[in-house]
């Protein structure tokens, strides 16, 4: 409406607004809904006398109701826009929020448990992770340098064997055994990942349980524990020569090593029930609720054994092949020592599992029990011998050291997830940070949009109720 021209109707001969009289407006039009003073001035028109008009001042209420409804359907229609967008994002904030509060929570529970395991009492941040790792790691690097260091031999074999020749070892040196835990974890997790959890945690205390399975064994072979091995006939009988108050034997013949590790390979466990064989570990295959093992498949070569009789036989047997001959003709020396010697766990089991053999008239072996225990495989039982007073000192011991190799390793492998988890922590609490941030922010947005809607509406209701 600024500066647009109104033509009013005729008016009569007296003077007043004649017909084509056009009133200019002026200013402050064109404003929807706007309360103005409007000043009218007359233009003038030929042949219409003006002298007697007078200027005059009108009060106009500019109403479009059309317009005010399209501005308020308008404003409703932008302030739901907005609102949901708003509102959008602060459920995308929120949904974050619970993902990174429940990432906190397993993070946490993560973090305690590794702890709980390194038997650390608290670690915080990523620095003191990373410390503890270095620790760990330098504990395990040590550990593998010693890896198969025995825990108790007789040392006084070291000075008399310099001078014999092809010497390999005392039975004591060359053999380490297995690990326990695992056998007796098998037959008692009801899961996988509970056995996982109960065979770290076996692992990691398995130094006892080996070290008693070990003088077991050690206790067994009674004096044959301090026989020297010798790579050849020829030199047994030279250090037999040299000094008769040592025991020595040689290791196996080539000949017969091959078909002796087949036959360790082969040797199963009878099934409780009969039917088909289970398998060596006395598992849930084989029937018994118990862990029955072969004493031979629990040890294993050791590697400075190995080393040893590598040096002696890989001129003659070639460089290639020396490894593996060597390993397994020290395979084939454990079975000769203990034959199809049978372990358990208590001394109830071993009468339970004799008495299941010999009523199928199966051929029950000897069985040595972790309480120090012995059946003979005749059945003869007790005496003097029979069984290992703990307090009795043995002459020699196997090199029953399995946790130099895996309670170090796991406890960096922990340290190493430990620290993951601690910079883990320290990301999601950032995030949260942020998070939170963000939602304080879409906060304060949603609530400024609001205030300017209120104001807003309230003007276009109060300029609808004016008119």
């Amino acid at each position: 409406m600024d500066n647009s021209v109104l033509t009013f109707p005729a008016p009569s001969s007296t003077g007043a607004l004649g017909e084509g009289m056009k009133v200019r407006v002026q200013p402050g039009s064109g404003k929807l809904c706007d309360d103005t003073e409007l000043t009218l001035t007359f233009s003038e028109t030929p042949g219409l006398d003006t002298t007697s008009l007078r200027p005059v001042s009108i009060r106009f209420f500019v109403a479009d109701h059309h317009s005010r409804e399209k501005a308020a359907a308008e404003l409703d229609k932008n302030f739901k826009r907005a609102d949901a967008d708003v509102s959008a994002r602060q459920k995308k904030a929120n949904d974050s929020r619970r993902k990174i509060q429940q990432s906190i929570k397993d993070c946490r529970q993560k973090i305690n448990k590794l702890q709980k395991k390194l038997q650390i009492d608290s670690i915080e941040t990523p620095e003191e992770a990373k410390a503890e790792v270095e620790r760990l790691r330098k504990e395990f690097e040590d550990a593998r340098d010693q890896k198969d260091r025995p825990v108790q031999v007789d040392w006084r074999f070291s000075e008399k064997c310099k001078g014999m020749p092809g010497v390999v070892g005392p039975v004591a040196e060359l053999f380490v055994v297995r690990d326990w835990a695992l056998q007796s974890s098998s037959s008692s997790s009801s899961s996988s990942s509970s056995m996982m959890d109960t065979s770290e945690d076996l692992l990691l205390k398995a130094r006892t349980d080996n070290y008693k399975l070990a003088r077991i064994l050690s206790w067994h072979l009674h004096d044959r524990i301090e026989m020297l091995i010798v790579d050849s006939e020829e030199n047994a009988n030279k250090s037999y020569q040299t000094d008769k108050s040592i025991r020595v034997r040689p290791v196996p013949l080539k000949a017969e090593v091959r078909a002796t590790v087949n036959r360790i390979a082969g040797l199963q466990i009878q099934p409780a029930g009969g039917g088909a064989r289970g398998s060596s570990t006395g598992t849930a295959d084989n029937g018994w609720p118990f862990p029955v093992v072969y004493a031979v498949h629990q040890l294993e070569p050791a590697t400075t054994a190995v080393d040893q009789l590598v040096g002696l036989i890989k001129n003659e047997v070639g460089a290639q092949y020396a490894h593996k001959i060597a390993a397994d003709t020290l395979k084939a020396l454990a079975f000769e020592l203990f034959h199809d010697l049978l372990v358990v766990e208590s001394t109830d089991e071993a009468s339970k599992l004799r008495i299941n053999y010999r009523s199928r008239h199966l051929k029950c072996p000897t069985i040595v029990t972790m309480n120090g225990d012995r059946i003979m495989s005749n059945g003869e039982r007790g005496g003097k011998g029979g069984s290992l007073n703990p307090q009795f000192q043995l002459k020699a011991v196997f090199g029953a050291m399995p946790q130099n190799r895996d309670g170090p390793r796991i406890s960096l492998e922990n340290a190493e997830q430990l620290e993951s988890q601690v910079g883990r922590m320290r990301e999601l609490e950032n995030n949260k940070e942020t998070n939170t941030l963000e939602l304080e922010s879409l906060n304060v947005e949603k609530a400024e949009l609001g205030e300017k809607y209120r104001k807003e509406k309230a003007a276009l209701e109060a300029a609808s109720a004016s008119t």
